[in-house]
């Protein structure tokens, strides 16, 4: 059976019938579901469901509440509905509704209803009458090209070193794919306290002159592979830059799957940068090598 996601998203007046970009992939205490449907020659949007991997695998029916859950918590289900219109980008976190499925780990297969409530414009809209049925479960981000390991020193790394790799996320900010990356080991003065730095970098040509937009994950040398939350978080944080400001990111959750000391970095994130017009959420991956 081929892969399918549908809905209607009733704010907008519009069919959701996935089309491509269909993926389960289980990140920590976590399984993300996603996909994609392309709206004609102006855009695209994006259904993401984030599930506890606590969930039965014996192909059990089970009903899950999803929150907006802003901290990114791993035991609890949560929805993104995303467009990317010409050129702009809108994320909607759901603020209240249901996802019964079922998932078995001999098929690797997940499928189910939903419908969530997000809020816009101070009132909330419905994605409903969704349904999904996805096979193929992969381990973090190992269904990208593989990469030999090999283990490094922080003498081995140059502070500037350019890396191979990518870097992508979404946000009110629009569309981050990533034109560089990076991956550097620093240290803090006065005391020299070393972390580590990965860098994504693209140049915004709708913009004159260009300007640059910048995803930098930071963490400190002991803090290793997990999840870590980003809110007072002295050993993790993460910075946005955009149009010439630079913006931290006061909560979310940031998942370290493979450490940079051991040759590559991968991960996700999803944080909150407070700005003027509100808290924005960014939802991006990276995976990062020599």
């Amino acid at each position: 059976m081929e892969n399918m996601m549908q809905a209607y998203v009733n704010y907008f007046v519009v069919d959701y019938v996935g089309d491509s970009e269909f993926a389960i992939r289980k990140i920590d205490n976590q399984f993300r579901v996603t996909s994609r449907d392309v709206l004609g020659d102006t855009g695209s949007h994006y259904i993401d469901f984030y599930i506890p991997d606590s969930i039965a695998d014996d192909g059990t029916e089970q009903t899950l509440v999803l929150v907006s859950n802003p901290d990114g918590s791993p035991a609890q289900a949560r929805a993104v509905y995303a467009r990317y219109i010409s050129g702009g980008a809108s994320t909607y976190i759901s603020s209240s509704g249901t996802l019964t499925l079922s998932y078995d780990w001999k098929l690797a297969r997940m499928r189910g209803t939903f419908e969530f409530a997000f809020r816009l414009a101070g009132q909330l809209h419905m994605v409903e009458r969704g349904s999904f049925d996805i096979t193929g479960v992969s381990d973090g981000l190992s269904d990208k090209a593989e990469f030999k390991r090999v283990a490094i020193t922080a003498a081995d790394i140059e502070s500037t070193a350019t890396a191979s790799g990518t870097f992508k996320a979404f946000s009110h900010w629009g569309s981050f794919t990533a034109d560089e990356v990076s991956r550097k080991f620093k240290a803090i003065p006065p005391d020299n306290e070393q972390y580590w730095e990965l860098v994504g970098r693209m140049e915004k040509d709708g913009d004159l002159p260009p300007l640059p937009a910048q995803i930098t994950v930071f963490f400190k040398e002991d803090v290793g592979p997990g999840v870590h939350d980003l809110k007072d978080n002295e050993d993790v944080w993460i910075t946005y830059l955009n149009r010439g400001v630079i913006y931290q990111a006061s909560a979310g959750t940031l998942s370290i799957i493979d450490h940079p000391k051991d040759g590559r970095a991968t991960g996700t994130l999803l944080a909150s940068f407070p700005g003027d017009g509100g808290d924005g959420l960014v939802n991006g991956e990276f995976d990062i090598a020599d």
